[in-house]
């Protein structure tokens, strides 16, 4: 037995429900998008202005972020910092550091596991010397979603 279809005033009201459920969804949505574009417009201001070198990059090597001090720091061209992955700006790096395979080693053992924190310091070729941190990025839910690393120049406490 099949069941009569609407009638047309039955089939208004549950489209004019459709409609406002649409319009209440659309809003929130709205509200969603504002309230990310604010946090992440907050999260680059913070990044910015920050005088340590900061970059977080996902498991995959996307940047997710980066600071212009990071940038400045290892003189890289902008190319290579407009560039979402980090392939070339690794490179960059290497080249930029007085012990390219201890740079290299750490970058690969940090990201093969995951869960480990590190600092240590690196010498750049011009004499610079940095604090190099990284951490893991968990979700609230402790999901991995990548590693933040911050260089910290040292080198005037260094020479002292």
């Amino acid at each position: 037995m099949q069941t009569p279809p609407p009638s047309a005033d039955d089939a208004l009201l549950r489209c004019a429900a459709l409609e406002t459920d649409l319009r209440e969804t659309a809003a929130r949505l709205r509200h969603v998008q504002e309230e990310l574009s604010w946090k992440s417009a907050f999260m680059d201001a913070l990044a910015n202005s920050a005088m340590d070198g900061i970059m977080v990059v996902a498991p995959q090597g996307r940047k997710i972020l980066q600071n212009q001090r990071a940038a400045d720091i290892f003189q890289i061209p902008r190319h290579i910092t407009d560039d979402p992955y980090d392939t070339f700006q690794v490179k960059w790096v290497m080249e930029m550091t007085r012990h390219p395979d201890r740079f290299i080693d750490q970058v690969i053992h940090l990201y093969s596991h995951r869960d480990e924190v590190s600092r240590d310091e690196i010498e750049l070729t011009d004499g610079t010397v940095l604090d190099r941190y990284s951490s893991p990025v968990l979700g609230k839910d402790g999901t991995h979603c990548g590693r933040i690393w911050t260089f910290h120049d040292i080198t005037d406490r260094k020479r002292t």
